[in-house]
């Protein structure tokens, strides 16, 4: 048993310590952790029984059971009604997060097993209200099945601003496409909040992240979702934990790191850094330093297939230096041609129809769609201004 606490905690700190400072020292402080040894759920635990989209689908939609049995908590549901009826198990505590620390929230999904069209296995982090008249604010990392097809990692976000996802389909994760992802085995996943961002990993791979600023303690859970009657979903999950983590002061400490493009053969790409006691940066292309680049924003104007690799940036001050997470840049061929977009409101959403295939183009607003996308395209109208193109 402790050889296996160790050997996962030590994975879980290969993918938090990706950005430390040259010297820098951290501290790794155990919250909370579970390995399931019992036949059941222990009191740490409570029963969310709501639908994934519970403001649309307030009831439990469906059956459910939970069991515990060889280290493994297991949770079986068969949905009877539409709208992403399931349930999650939420650590009924909040964790606090400090200046210059981290939490990281971690589970293994062992198994996962569906029949139907739509199902999830979830990792939640959620804020904890204070009263009741608080609003609730969380980001789910799901492993998604979508119309029958593995759709493989993606988030959903509640944090009432632009970008909002709580409902519909997730917002696909592209550095967590790979082969050795996009299956129903065993995965360990990882959400780590530093009080402005929550970054997504599976099997310590970097996945990208969200805005989440955090003013309070924070909750975490998972659960399972099927979508329509008949759905079925079946996973297993071991090995929970919860770290803090602090950074020494003095040393630079980023709180939100570059960002995965894709951009039109062209346009223009923006990547940008923030941090903590930042004194000067240095931005890369793959390993080679780009002249001139020293500011926390590189914008990259008239895009060619040669621009596209990995770019990242390395910030300093008299305490030392700590490397960005590479952000992958994709540059999209442009063929010049004419494309008809059309739109028209139903039910409080925009629906766009379109020839060709929507791109994001260079002026687009928090997008967060998938590219490409086939036509319909539905758009919530809360999710903030964008402006699409059809290109063929």
């Amino acid at each position: 048993m402790k050889k296996k606490i160790i050997a996962s905690l030590f994975a879980v700190a290969l993918a938090l310590t990706a950005c430390l400072p040259a010297g820098a020292q951290e501290t790794t402080e155990v919250l909370f952790s579970d390995m399931f040894t019992g036949d059941s759920l222990s009191k740490s635990w409570t029963l969310d029984r709501r639908s994934f989209e519970y403001e649309k689908y307030p009831k439990p939609g469906g059956v459910l059971e939970t069991f515990v049995m060889d280290q493994t908590a297991s949770l079986d549901f068969m949905a009877d009604e539409e709208g992403w009826g399931g349930g999650a198990q939420i650590i009924w505590a909040g964790f606090e997060l400090g200046p210059r620390q981290r939490l990281s929230f971690s589970i293994v999904r062992d198994f996962m097993a569906t029949l139907g069209t739509g199902a999830r296995s979830t990792l939640w982090v959620r804020q904890k209200p204070e009263g009741e008249e608080a609003p609730e604010r969380w980001v789910a990392l799901s492993d998604n099945l979508e119309d029958g097809i593995h759709n493989g990692w993606g988030y959903h976000r509640l944090i009432g601003k632009p970008g909002d996802n709580p409902e519909g389909a997730a917002i696909l994760l592209p550095e967590l496409q790979s082969e050795e992802l996009l299956n129903y085995g065993s995965h360990r996943v990882q959400c780590v909040a530093n009080g402005v961002t929550l970054a997504f990993f599976v099997e310590g791979i970097y996945g990208g992240e969200v805005e989440f600023p955090v003013d309070g303690p924070l909750q975490f859970g998972f659960g399972v979702y099927a979508q329509k009657p008949g759905d079925m979903v079946y996973a297993g999950f071991k090995n929970v934990q919860v770290l803090r983590i602090e950074t020494e002061s003095g040393v630079p400490l980023i709180l939100r790191q570059p960002a995965s493009l894709s951009a039109m053969e062209g346009g223009s790409a923006l990547f940008s850094v923030s941090a903590e006691d930042a004194e000067s940066y240095q931005w890369y292309r793959d390993e080679e330093p780009i002249e001139g680049a020293l500011e926390p924003e590189l914008r990259l104007s008239g895009l060619s297939a040669e621009d596209a690799g990995s770019y990242w940036v390395t910030v300093s001050n008299e305490f030392g230096e700590v490397e960005s997470q590479r952000a992958n840049l994709t540059v999209l061929p442009y063929v010049p041609g004419e494309a008809e977009l059309s739109y028209e409101l139903v039910d409080g959403e925009l629906i766009l129809s379109f020839s060709g295939s929507l791109q994001e183009s260079g002026d687009c607003k928090e997008w967060s769609g998938k590219l490409p996308v086939s036509s319909p395209y539905k758009v919530p109208l809360s999710s903030g201004s964008k402006f699409y193109r059809a290109t063929f």
